[in-house]
């Protein structure tokens, strides 16, 4: 089983998915208990010492990448509330509450809340993974770059705002959940074709917090990331 993420790579001729490698924890702790089941019956000393070693290493390395993954959500949550609660402010005080607001852009959260996940592109962890997947096909990590170089954290290193701003079919909208969650009264619109000409129009806007982020267009307001 173990092995199966990394045939799939040969199969789909891409990386697998993150959710398709989320049996592995519970496999590994399911290989560890048949190995100490084993290492009971033998009861050789020796055995058991190096059993408890390698039983330790797994569970500190595990316990100490959950945590810091845990750490870094919540540092990354906590940076994008301030943005969008400083977002809702602005709103509310340049153009009143219950403002319809048109999300653009993009955006990434600092890179020092998520430069653990990135390898910049002249660094040795890059070569690294070019030489072991540029012979199956040298366009295959281009999905995974970023600004901050290639993503090889999957989804780990993106924010709420990010996933907000174009997640399921009305883009946008789950933003406005977060900040009603928290207490603001601002509304978005669900019409795709009107979201696409707001982006046309965003095109040239500064990005958020520069002046000019913000702006009126035809009697929405238009935040642009």
């Amino acid at each position: 089983m173990i092995l199966i993420p990394v045939i799939l790579t040969f199969v789909e001729l891409k990386p697998p998915l993150y959710r398709a490698c989320q049996y592995m924890p519970f496999f590994v702790a399911s290989a560890v208990l048949l190995l100490y089941v084993l290492m009971v019956r033998r009861n050789r000393r020796g055995e058991k010492i190096a059993f408890a070693a390698l039983t330790a290493c797994l569970v500190w390395n595990q316990a100490y990448e959950s945590n810091y993954n845990f750490y870094t959500d919540y540092r990354k949550y906590e940076y994008d509330r301030a943005v969008l609660e400083e977002i809702a402010r602005t709103v509310a005080r340049e153009y009143g509450n219950g403002a319809e607001v048109i999300f653009t852009g993009d955006y990434l959260p600092p890179y020092e809340l998520v430069k653990r996940y990135y390898a910049g592109f002249s660094s040795g962890e890059f070569a690294k993974i070019a030489f072991l997947t540029d012979w199956l096909d040298p366009h295959l990590k281009e999905k995974y770059y970023s600004p901050y170089g290639y993503s090889f954290g999957g989804e780990a290193q993106y924010s709420v705002i990010h996933w907000g701003l174009y997640a399921y079919d009305s883009p946008g909208m789950e933003l406005m959940h977060f900040l009603q969650m928290h207490g603001y009264d601002l509304k978005t619109m669900t019409d795709l074709e009107l979201k696409e000409q707001a982006e046309k129009y965003a095109a040239e806007m500064p990005r958020w917090p520069m002046a000019g982020s913000v702006a009126e267009w035809n009697g929405y307001v238009v935040v642009h990331f």
